[in-house]
């Protein structure tokens, strides 16, 4: 082998050294974070505003929120309200509706919410958009039983 060849080869094996260094140090680096994310809650929370009604009664305006867990374990909804800015606003709770057969029952907080599971909680009251921005309605708010308190600014706007 020749003194050249011998100094080719060296820079060669030593590209494969570093560049097997950088794409290591980087998996490396990405395997960190994957694992310190999956530790986390992921809430997917979306407002709707709707009327709603039944059979024997006249429309309500309805405001539901749907979260969705977009975590990799199961997370329990503690509590769902909104902030005002102002005193005096009507305090509206969330509770999860459902239709059996011809019954309508009414599930309160809290409701556990497997991994990749949603839930639509809606209102109890029947409050139309006009008084919540009457009194300033600042956020919407998602608290978990661990504490993890997911915020929607204000959902009117």
């Amino acid at each position: 082998m020749t003194d050249e060849t011998q100094k080719l080869l060296a820079l060669v094996l030593g590209a494969i050294g570093t560049v097997s260094g950088v794409v290591g140090s980087a998996l490396g680096i990405f395997n960190t974070w994957r694992q310190s994310d999956r530790e986390k809650v992921k809430l997917v929370v979306t407002w709707k505003s709707e009327p709603w009604g039944g059979k024997l009664g006249k429309a309500v305006t309805v405001h539901s929120v749907r979260v969705e867990n977009r975590s990799n374990f199961a997370v329990t909804i503690d509590d769902v309200g909104l902030v005002f800015a102002k005193s005096g606003a009507p305090k509206i709770s969330f509770s999860q509706t459902v239709q059996e057969g011809e019954d309508t029952i009414t599930k309160p907080l809290p409701i556990r919410l497997e991994a990749r599971e949603a839930v639509t909680l809606t209102s109890d009251g029947n409050e139309p958009d006009s008084s919540l921005l009457e009194f300033d309605l600042r956020h919407l708010y998602v608290r978990t039983a661990c504490g993890v308190v997911h915020n929607v600014a204000n959902p009117l706007v």
